[in-house]
């Protein structure tokens, strides 16, 4: 089950105390590098009927101000391949993401001195 539209600040333990009530389940927080929550979580529950249930309940449902996306999770050769992280190129190929083409070169960068440029023109 795919579960979006989550508050940042939302944990595993914050979905898994808020989905308790429909079974068993395993939910994974989809993080950034950085840790931060991505505000999507895909939840595996134990059968089919509790996570039909789940959907059926949750879909619309507030947490934290704001109102949750539930749906079936796709499979993963149904996906696509993603927003802002992943970006299809030529030929099918993946384009970095811009902080990934800045890396190599991080402490090899000189930082301007700041300065005072006046420019003027057409002064007739």
């Amino acid at each position: 089950m795919f579960v979006g539209n989550l508050p940042w600040s939302t944990t595993e333990a914050d979905l898994s105390a808020f989905l308790a009530a429909y079974g068993d389940f395993d939910v994974r927080l989809k993080t950034s590098d950085t840790g931060r929550s991505r505000g999507f979580a895909l939840v595996t529950f134990a059968t089919t009927g509790e996570a039909s249930q789940a959907i059926a309940n949750l879909q619309g449902v507030e947490l934290e101000g704001r109102v949750m996306e539930v749906r079936a999770d796709r499979k993963p050769g149904d996906r696509k391949a993603g927003g802002s992280a992943r970006k299809q190129g030529a030929a099918g190929s993946v384009v970095a993401k811009p902080k990934e083409r800045a890396e190599p070169f991080r402490g090899h960068l000189v930082e301007a001195k700041p300065s005072v440029v006046l420019f003027v023109h057409n002064l007739s």
